[in-house]
């Protein structure tokens, strides 16, 4: 376990004679009951800020200063304090900064790693293969950088309990601002991020090898790390997460589901500006590496400016990777404006999905886009609103189809399923292909109560079978608007007519339905 540096005698002298004063600029009173009153200033033991000056050692000193008398605080004034290695911190503990001042992690350059720059001390379990968890942290007011092209991290809650980080920034880190590995009643609320190298906030699961060894998937470098060898997975899931209200601009995720097994997770009232490249603004592992996920919450989050080929939710992965992703999964109160597809979901079982808005889906060739896909799984889509989903950046508008059967075709919310669904008093307008398009081979299936305004089609089901609970198809309503541009149906069916129930449906300006079978 590590041995705690026994605090000096002069220190002690300081801290009694209350030579330094906290600026008050302090964390809230009551948010946190430390084991001790101890309040450093980093520049009165040696920190300099200057952004030449190595701080590391100034700085690793403060922080074992502090652990060593059972916690405490620790506060860095304006300057941009320099290091070359990683900040371990311990237990009760509050670093807080001016807001103005800035930790800048400069790597080696002949190495390459995922470096943090702060490290919860339960990372090192390896000098006695015992095991320990920092716990009662408060991290807020930084800004956390570090150099390019290398994998710089920013702050590391790895095997740690009642954690919080708020108000902290990046605009320079090759990877996450904030990593959560293995970890428990964790907060990261009002943080910004600009151009994080990868998810600018992971939640993470300390369940193999390279969540936690050291090299590539490393969170430690520098002079303490030849002490911290990889550590073998020890199952740690992080569980009670809460990522609120932070601002990720220009990153290419945002918010990063890693690994198995996570549970209670809640990502609610972020925005996320411009994000989403090539993965998703909120993205959850796709090859395989993710699964059992539990109780994962996604709620009143904002999407802007996503452009074109951009995903603002994207939770699934290929078909042939049939492990269970996420069980209870809700998606709800999102706003989502721009990019390519709204939220893709795969593989996950008891999910809702509702009083979500996405609006001005593209893509340059007005296909490919949709605006809810829901895959190898069942239950909840309802009270969603979905409009101008397949338009392109081109202004040449809407084009007239000439296939119903068509895959490519803008669709708005669309379904090949293997479990019970309710799909309820959803609003669609502007389809460029299918508003709703089911295939599959899911138990009972309901689709009522929906609007669909202007869209190739109101409702097309392809390519299904089984259907041992049938489905229903009851009390929607299809209306052509007044567009002239669309070879208009309502219903469109290539499957069994027998297996539908199909009543109480209303046409305005459209066919009703068609069977073609």
């Amino acid at each position: 376990m590590f041995v705690k540096k026994l605090i000096p005698l002069w220190l002690i002298l300081i801290v009694s004679c209350n030579r330094y004063q906290a600026p008050t600029e302090s964390a809230p009173a009551n948010e946190w009951s430390f084991a001790g009153n101890t309040r450093l200033n980093v520049r009165d033991l040696g920190a300099v800020g200057d952004s030449t000056t190595d701080d590391y050692a100034a700085l690793q000193y403060v922080f074992d200063s502090l652990e060593s008398v059972g916690g405490g605080t620790c506060y860095f004034p304006t300057g941009v304090y320099r290091i070359t290695s990683t900040l371990m911190y311990g237990s009760n503990l509050h670093i807080y900064g001016s807001g103005e001042a800035k930790i800048y992690y400069e790597q080696e350059t002949d190495y390459v790693t995922d470096g943090a720059t702060l490290l919860s001390r339960s990372f090192d379990t390896t000098s006695t293969g015992d095991f320990f968890i920092t716990e009662n942290v408060l991290i807020e007011d930084l800004i956390i950088d570090g150099t390019k092209p290398y994998r710089s991290n920013g702050i590391g809650v790895v095997r740690a309990d009642n954690v919080v980080v708020r108000n902290c920034r990046t605009y320079q880190i090759s990877h996450h601002l904030v990593d959560i590995v293995g970890s428990s009643n964790v907060t990261v609320e009002n943080c910004y991020a600009y151009r994080s190298g990868a998810g600018a906030i992971q939640v993470d699961n300390a369940t193999s090898r390279g969540a936690i060894g050291r090299g590539y998937g490393a969170l430690t470098y520098g002079a303490d790390s030849a002490a911290i060898m990889p550590m073998e997975p020890d199952s740690g899931f992080s569980r009670d997460v809460l990522v609120r209200n932070n601002h990720l601009v220009h990153c290419p995720i945002g918010v990063h589901f890693h690994r198995n097994g996570a549970s209670n997770i809640f990502v609610q009232g972020n925005t996320f500006d411009s994000c989403g490249l090539n993965y998703g603004a909120i993205y959850g592992d796709d090859n395989g590496i993710l699964k059992n996920w539990s109780n994962v919450n996604i709620i009143d989050n904002t999407f802007n400016n996503l452009g074109l080929d951009r995903t603002a939710i994207y939770l699934s992965r290929p078909s042939s990777l049939d492990s269970i992703l996420y069980r209870g999964l809700n998606i709800a109160g999102n706003t989502i404006k721009g990019g390519q597809k709204g939220i893709v979901v795969g593989s996950s079982y008891n999910v809702n999905i509702s009083n979500n808005t996405i609006d001005s889906l593209a893509h340059s060739l007005k296909t490919f886009c949709r605006g809810i896909i829901l895959s190898h799984g069942g239950g909840n889509i309802s009270g969603n609103i979905l409009s101008n989903i397949g338009y392109n950046h081109a202004g040449d508008g809407w084009t007239s189809l000439t296939s119903f059967e068509s895959r490519s075709e803008a669709i708005g919310i669309d379904l090949s399923l293997d479990s019970s669904l309710v799909v309820d008093r959803n609003k669609l307008r502007n389809i460029y292909g299918a508003g709703i398009n089911y295939s599959g081979a899911g138990d009972l299936v309901i689709i009522s109560n929906n609007q669909v305004e202007i869209a190739g089609v109101g409702i097309r089901l392809l390519d299904y079978t089984g259907l041992p609970g049938g489905m229903e198809i009851v009390g929607n309503s299809f209306s052509a608007g007044t567009t002239d541009n669309f070879y208009w149906m309502g219903i469109y069916n290539s499957g069994p007519a027998t297996s539908i129930v199909n009543t109480g449906n209303q046409f305005y300006g459209t066919f009703g339905v068609i069977q073609d079978n």
